[in-house]
């Protein structure tokens, strides 16, 4: 298996994968220390009550942002995958404007409907003074998702990571340290978190007019047919996000904070699996999109071979570590948090499923496919919704979790089926 993994590594685009994906990694670990970091903060200050409350609205935030993106920030990266658009300032100003000002939208609905998300959803009172420091972060969140997908375009990979997921609990944590010495309220890690996204944004605008060499918003191409195209992935992008949230919403509906709070702990710490399948997807992308529209087949076919193993090699070994020492890692945050590690053995299982099956959702979205993946994931979401609604209440946690697992086997298997049946090729991981 290793000596077919070597083979294979003499080519650019297998050593472009490692070598980037592996300071990818760098970066990523920086922002799990740090996501962890924070997430223990939160524990050892406040608790599990509060550490749930937070995931919850963690849970808002990225099902709203995902929303108010509009799907450009996938699309991006195939339009600027194109040779005559690698210069086009003008889209990338119009699209920030668009989504923020459908993200600024939906934050004000939220407000709006504060009273019947608190008191008739979730039925917790002590939810209501998070939902304004909640919506008003989802609109700056929205343009670093903006930001973060046109500079993937551009294979700035390490901005890309450090936007969308590092730097978002670098800054937070930076700032929980500071408020924490002057106050102890319950709403410092949500204040903490809004300034922390405000600060990524605005370094995220900053990058990104470098890149470009100044503001324009003249554009070749029409904003409207972009957005046409970018809503199947906004569909799938949102039930994605929806797919990963849904069972910590369940829980906040059925369950108290602290069940909660112990769920998102072994949640994140089960997120540690899939940080090398996060890391080559994101320069996967690109690369499958200029193979497949330069129609280089064999290169196409061979960059999904290699990434699959590689990513399944080490996914493995990463989960079966967690698994093995999963009461252990979970004592760090507090002996009531060890009761999560049954439910921390199942959402490993899943991760090690989903890498397993390789890479579905880039494979369909670059290569045209995206309606096909937005209905794969739409009926898995009714699918985890449904599983979510009988588990959940009588099972706690540990039926969430199993929820979880079960929609990730289908909608991976489903997925490489299609792969297999329009594009004749395996996704999945062979030796």
């Amino acid at each position: 298996m290793f000596k077919s993994i070597k083979d294979h590594i003499d080519d650019e685009d297998s050593k472009e994968i490692l070598s980037k994906s592996f300071s990818f990694i760098i970066i990523r670990i920086g922002g799990l220390i740090a996501g962890f970091i924070f997430t223990y903060f939160i524990a050892k200050f406040f608790g599990p009550s509060i550490n749930g409350l937070v995931a919850l609205g963690f849970t808002l935030i990225l099902c709203t942002s995902i929303i108010g993106v509009l799907g450009f920030d996938v699309n991006l990266v195939r339009y600027y995958s194109r040779e005559n658009n690698k210069n086009d300032k003008g889209q990338f100003y119009r699209v920030i404007a668009c989504a923020f000002l459908a993200s600024a939208v939906l934050s004000l609905i939220m407000m709006v409907l504060k009273d019947y998300i608190v008191f008739n959803i979730f039925k917790k009172p002590q939810f209501e003074p998070y939902i304004f420091w909640i919506a008003i972060t989802i609109p700056t969140w929205s343009i670093v998702l903006v930001c973060g997908g046109f500079l993937r375009a551009k294979k700035k990979n390490n901005w890309f990571v450090f936007l969308s997921n590092s730097g978002r609990f670098f800054f937070s944590t930076l700032f929980f340290g500071v408020f924490i010495l002057f106050s102890k309220d319950d709403l410092v890690p949500v204040k903490a978190h809004f300034f922390g996204i405000l600060l990524l944004a605005i370094i995220g605008l900053l990058k990104s007019v470098k890149l470009l060499g100044g503001v324009s918003f003249k554009t070749h191409n029409s904003t409207w047919l972009l957005f046409k195209d970018s809503l199947p992935i906004m569909i799938s992008s949102t039930v994605i996000v929806f797919l990963g949230w849904t069972d910590t919403f369940m829980l906040g509906i059925y369950e108290t904070d602290d069940i909660v709070g112990v769920y998102n702990v072994s949640l994140r710490l089960a997120s540690l699996t899939i940080f090398p399948y996060t890391a080559i997807n994101s320069i996967l992308a690109p690369k499958i999109a200029k193979s497949y529209n330069d129609e280089d087949y064999e290169n196409f076919k061979r960059i999904i071979k290699f990434a699959t193993k590689y990513c399944f090699i080490i996914t493995f070994i990463v989960g079966a570590l967690i698994i093995l020492f999963r009461k252990y890692l979970l004592s760090i945050f507090g002996q009531e948090f060890v009761l999560g590690h049954i439910t921390l053995t199942i959402l490993c299982l899943g991760q090690i499923i989903m890498a397993f099956s390789g890479f579905i959702a880039i494979i369909l979205q670059m290569t045209g496919f995206q309606k096909i993946y937005r209905n794969i994931v739409l009926v898995a979401l009714f699918l985890n919704i449904l599983l979510n609604y009988i588990l959940t209440p009588n099972f706690g946690s540990v039926g969430a979790a199993i929820a979880t697992t079960l929609t990730l086997v289908f909608w991976n298997a489903i997925g490489v089926w299609m792969i297999k049946k329009k594009l004749k090729i395996n996704s999945y991981f062979t030796f």
